[in-house]
């Protein structure tokens, strides 16, 4: 059952970043950066998936794993987020910006991993990471987007690594349905600019 959880979710993973890969080529200047960063965390949701399958069918992939099953929840998934959130409202942010969020992501990243803190950091980026796909979704007018992001939103709680967890065993099919999702909510036509954070 794990090994066809890790398949889906290579696949699932894999066809969603095709599809924000489309949407990415032909989006303009301002709009190429977020699509960027949801088909980077798609990309390692399949290279998770990917490299879970392989280990599941006897071939040795190292640490290559957990390395991007932890790069998935805390690099991708919150880059996946913050880019659901900033064409909802509209946010026009340099590429420069961008940069340095996912430059400040992965310094993060492996600081909680030198001070063993993955799992606690893990646990409140994810539960960030949901909430504002959630609040994403309330930006935009109508209610066409509230339920996706809603169960995206419920989907990625479920994949929290809180102990005895009843849901640590579907964490795979759970990323796998909560994919194509993310790519729906990201290849929206972006908002109109609004007033934003001055980030640079």
């Amino acid at each position: 059952m794990e090994l066809l959880q890790q398949a889906l979710l290579t696949l699932s993973a894999g066809a969603s970043a095709v599809w924000v890969g489309r949407y990415w080529h032909h989006a303009d200047g301002q709009t190429q950066p977020p699509l960027f960063c949801a088909m980077l965390a798609l990309l390692l949701a399949t290279g998770a998936g990917a490299s879970a399958s392989a280990q599941l069918m006897g071939v040795d992939s190292g640490d290559a794993r957990d390395w991007l099953e932890r790069a998935t929840y805390q690099l991708g998934l919150p880059l996946a987020a913050v880019a659901c959130l900033s064409l909802a409202r509209g946010w026009r942010w340099s590429r420069s910006t961008w940069g340095r969020l996912v430059l400040g992501l992965c310094a993060f990243f492996e600081l909680a991993r030198l001070l063993d803190w993955s799992t606690p950091y893990a646990l409140g980026l994810g539960l960030a990471s949901a909430l504002v796909v959630l609040f994403a979704g309330l930006q935009r007018p109508g209610a066409t987007t509230l339920g996706p992001a809603l169960v995206a939103a419920v989907l990625l709680l479920g994949t929290l690594p809180f102990a005895g967890s009843p849901l640590a065993a579907w964490q795979a099919l759970l990323l796998a349905i909560a994919s194509p999702l993310l790519a729906w909510l990201v290849s929206l036509p972006p908002a109109p600019p609004r007033d934003q954070p001055q980030v640079g």
